[in-house]
């Protein structure tokens, strides 16, 4: 009775081993469900992509960097041309700051004068002289009378919009300038073009416009630079 019992502890293991050797295995189909059950990782940004609206903003600031730069370009360029061209061609501008030749001269206008002698001035001519009783300060008005002296000529003047004549009698000798033509608002440009104030703002403007189109550029360079995989 011992032997066999022995025996039969000794075949004990080997016939565990054999059942769980002859085990059935899991069915494929159902490893395939677990597997397509589970959620899929959410799909990571490649490092070259940007999200959508940095990018709409860069675009923005660009154009508007072009804009911005063409435009103060563009004016500056217009305006130096147009002020080296009539000075070769002989014109003077002189800005007008009061109201006193209105409406053929507007305040603020730029009044364009050619040199004349003086003795072809004519009653309705616009002239430009200096003011008698204050020295530096330029005057354009209009010639209503031309009188005969002993002394030569002299010239009485009045202002469109005065209802009265000026206060002086003038001599004119040499030159003297006729106004051809006059435009309107750019005498505020030719006088605000000159204070410290003004040519310290078109610098900085300048700057800032530079500085806009570099960074413009740069972020052109960026956007459209190959993104590795």
């Amino acid at each position: 009775m011992q032997s066999a019992q022995r025996r039969w502890e000794r075949s004990l293991p080997e016939k565990l081993t054999r059942s769980t050797s002859t085990s059935p295995s899991r069915r494929p189909g159902r490893t395939q469900a677990t597997t397509s059950s589970r959620a899929c990782p959410p799909a990571r940004r490649s490092p070259g992509q940007r999200p959508r609206r940095r990018t709409t903003v860069r675009r923005f600031i660009n154009k508007a960097s072009k804009v911005t730069v063409g435009l103060l370009s563009g004016a500056a360029v217009a305006f130096a041309l147009a002020y080296v061209s009539l000075t070769v061609l002989g014109y003077k501008p002189v800005a007008v700051y009061s109201g006193s030749m209105e409406p053929t001269i507007p305040v603020g206008g730029l009044a364009l004068d050619r040199a004349i002698p003086s003795k072809n001035v004519r009653v309705g001519d616009v002239i430009t002289f200096s003011d008698p009783y204050v020295k530096g300060r330029l005057v354009t008005h209009r010639v209503i009378d031309i009188l005969s002296t002993p002394r030569g000529l002299a010239y009485r003047t009045k202002g469109d919009a005065n209802s009265g004549r000026d206060p002086w009698t003038i001599r004119l000798s040499g030159q003297v300038g006729r106004v051809s033509f006059s435009v309107p608002v750019a005498g505020y440009i030719l006088f605000y073009a000159h204070t410290r104030e003004v040519r310290g703002l078109l610098i900085c403007v300048a700057a800032l416009s530079l500085l806009v189109a570099v960074l413009g550029w740069i972020w052109r360079k960026e956007t459209t630079a190959p993104v590795s995989a």
